[in-house]
């Protein structure tokens, strides 16, 4: 469809800025300094996200998660 192409092409903007962003950065901040900062970055704009828009259906996602569940889940999370 339209829309999901339009999705796609706006995705492939944002992912290229990022990666060049990410170049520009990466030639003034030490290695280790930038990915700290990235990934606390990301995991601060992810949380509000979560927050902002999808916070009833997370909290409902885990009152329901079994241990079974959370054993497959919690390895993909710390793999990622």
């Amino acid at each position: 469809s339209a829309t999901g192409d339009l999705l796609c092409v706006l995705a492939a903007i944002f992912y290229a800025t990022y990666d060049l962003r990410l170049f520009a950065w990466g030639k003034k901040v030490s290695p280790r300094n930038l990915i700290t900062s990235k990934i606390g970055t990301q995991a601060i704009l992810s949380v509000l996200l979560l927050l902002g828009l999808g916070s009833q259906e997370s909290l409902s996602y885990i009152s329901q998660t079994t241990p079974e569940t959370w054993s497959t889940i919690l390895p993909v999370v710390f793999w990622s």
